[in-house]
């Protein structure tokens, strides 16, 4: 079973995750080995002298030897257009 960070997790979802991506975390945990540490819902920035951009990742896979996985996991159906997945929202795609 894989470990999961932050491990206040179950806690933490109630109010940020979506229906899909506890699902994929809980498969994560239970099919990745204790060699795999799943990190959820993990923020981002980068700052530069003109602008910051920001975002989050759903999942990050590590492994003991440093290797990662990220995953961005979009629930509800995707259009492709000229070769790229595109999801729709309320206010646009």
């Amino acid at each position: 079973m894989a470990h999961i960070a932050p491990s206040d997790l179950p806690h933490r979802v109630l109010s940020t995750a979506h229906e899909g991506e506890l699902a994929t975390l809980a498969l994560l945990k239970r099919q990745l080995s204790p060699d795999y540490t799943v990190f959820h819902n993990i923020r981002w920035t980068n700052e530069w002298e003109s602008a910051t951009a920001f975002g989050e990742a759903d999942f990050i896979i590590v492994n003991r030897s440093g290797a990662m996985l990220i995953i961005e996991q979009k629930d509800g159906l995707l259009k492709e257009t000229d070769g790229k997945l595109i999801k729709s929202y309320g206010d646009g795609d």
